[in-house]
């Protein structure tokens, strides 16, 4: 019996403000995922005085302008990388790699527990594979903005 698998390869990231910088990151998940799909998903998180000024469906607007091709892939909704899990599940996917900074991989296998539980949402997480590895940045060219 042959196992039916769909990978996703995604990260998730604040983007406040999203910057020509961050098309290197989105260019290494592109390229890490190869053939698989892919997925960017932007923090929900904002406050008037802090850091993340931008609501994410501001960010969405700029992200799909600035990065036309990334479009279809960047998304908006889930508020943590459990809720991230969820949507991609439910989105078909049984195969999944988080990409994250080197910083961040331990700080993340936290997400390992939840797989095989109820979430708060009723829903188990069940994936085939669920990895968080690190992101690794690939230098474009110069970007000019016009």
């Amino acid at each position: 019996m042959a196992l039916n698998c769909k990978t996703c390869y995604f990260t998730f990231g604040r983007f406040q403000p999203p910057t020509t910088g961050h098309a290197e990151n989105f260019a290494g998940v592109k390229k890490a995922a190869g053939t698989h799909d892919y997925r960017i998903y932007i923090s929900q998180t904002v406050d008037k005085k802090g850091s993340n000024p931008l609501p994410p469906d501001r960010k969405k607007f700029y992200m799909d302008k600035m990065f036309p091709e990334h479009k279809g892939k960047i998304f908006s909704g889930p508020k943590q990388p459990v809720a991230i899990l969820q949507d991609l599940m439910l989105a078909g996917y049984n195969e999944v790699v988080f990409l994250v900074g080197s910083d961040r991989v331990s700080a993340m296998q936290f997400l390992h527990k939840y797989n095989g539980k109820l979430s708060s949402h009723s829903a188990r997480l069940k994936l085939n594979l669920l990895e968080v590895e690190t992101l690794m940045v690939i230098p474009l060219p110069f970007l000019e903005l016009r």
